[in-house]
């Protein structure tokens, strides 16, 4: 069991992760230190058993499915990337993933358990960390910490935009191909974009409110209804568009 966990409360927010999830990112951001690895398709993975995050988190984990959505939540939003095979989780951190508990320069990375005070940001970021120790709740010490380096701002990745779908297309290739077939040609690479954009960011919410869960059949399901309605709306501002047009040549004759 792991007794002391980081947990970065503004990269927390950002990524609206819960507290489990933050437990999660902690051990995930040290797998290269206890975790065997497999090199898949070309790049190195680790072997992160359901059980073993259980047994190394149990105040915050106690069945293997809610871990394995946990997975699934993280590889959606971009912080790590995930693979099955033999009926294994693989897992690697994305760059964003490797990000996750680095503070100052953009070329820093400060593990879980090494803190250097030297290369720290300011008090105000540092302070939006608290560290767990045997489940009380510490702040670092800021009188040791240089408050001088400059936080380095992270905006947000273009790749974001399309987690939704990425995620069906990886998780159930068949439910994908059927959404695109259906509606892709409806939209203008211009629209497709935009409804990307609106489609990730409704399934996002309702996923961090716990009304949905990243898993292919309900993402598909849920990207259905949404666009769906989403082209209604479309459809309807279309119609009163064109409608006004007819109007306005009546209005004219009349006022003459």
């Amino acid at each position: 069991m792991r007794f002391n966990i980081v947990i970065n409360q503004n990269r927390c927010i950002k990524f609206k992760l819960n507290v489990n999830q933050a437990a999660l990112m902690s051990v995930l951001t040290e797998v290269s230190s206890w975790a065997t690895e497999k090199v898949i398709k070309g790049k190195t993975y680790w072997w992160v058993s359901r059980n073993k995050v259980i047994e190394q988190l149990p105040l915050f984990y106690e069945k293997p499915d809610t871990v394995y959505r946990h997975f699934k939540y993280l590889a959606a939003i971009g912080l790590v990337d995930y693979e099955t095979e033999n009926r294994r989780d693989y897992l690697r951190l994305t760059e964003k993933g490797k990000r996750w508990n680095k503070l100052g320069n953009e070329s820093d990375f400060i593990s879980n358990s090494e803190m250097n005070p030297s290369e720290l940001g300011n008090e105000s970021e540092i302070a939006k960390q608290v560290k767990v120790i045997d489940f009380k709740v510490v702040k670092p010490d800021l009188s040791e910490m240089n408050p001088t380096n400059n936080i380095i701002t992270i905006t947000k990745d273009k790749s974001e935009e399309n987690d939704a779908l990425t995620f069906l297309q990886n998780e159930s290739p068949s439910l994908y191909e059927t959404f695109m077939m259906k509606y892709r040609n409806r939209f203008s690479e211009a629209q497709f974009s935009e409804f990307c954009i609106k489609l990730n960011s409704k399934i996002q919410i309702e996923v961090s409110q716990r009304k949905l869960e990243f898993v292919g059949v309900q993402i598909f399901y849920r990207a259905e209804a949404f666009v769906l309605n989403y082209l209604g709306n479309e459809n309807a501002k279309e119609s009163k568009s064109e409608i006004n047009k007819d109007v306005a040549p009546v209005r004219k004759i009349f006022k003459g």
